[in-house]
């Protein structure tokens, strides 16, 4: 319930305040805060179409011989660069995919 109601310019301005001080948040700032709302809402979006992308992908292969040869974890990173455009994690943090 906070997030929803938190980013008006009234309440911002009620609720923040120098803890030493006192002094009200400047209206420069409040208004600064209110732009950012919505700043990774579309890395958000990226992210859920990159793991629907995968999952279709792993289903569409008739057995797990087939699934595991596709090299899934390799998969997996090409197509967070090729939707997401980030660049894979490297090295200990590579994603992997369990294959049982």
């Amino acid at each position: 319930m906070l997030e929803n109601w938190c980013w008006t310019q009234s309440e911002l301005t009620s609720l923040s305040s120098h803890y030493k001080t006192g002094e009200k948040i400047p209206q420069d700032m409040v208004k600064t805060i209110i732009n950012t709302k919505h700043v990774n809402d579309a890395l958000f979006n990226l992210r859920q179409l990159h793991f629907a992308f995968f999952d279709m992908e792993m289903h569409t292969y008739k057995n797990h011989d087939d699934a595991v040869k596709c090299e899934p974890s390799a998969r997996y990173n090409k197509l967070r660069t090729e939707i997401a455009l980030l660049d894979p994690p490297g090295g200990v943090g590579d994603v992997r995919i369990l294959t049982l």
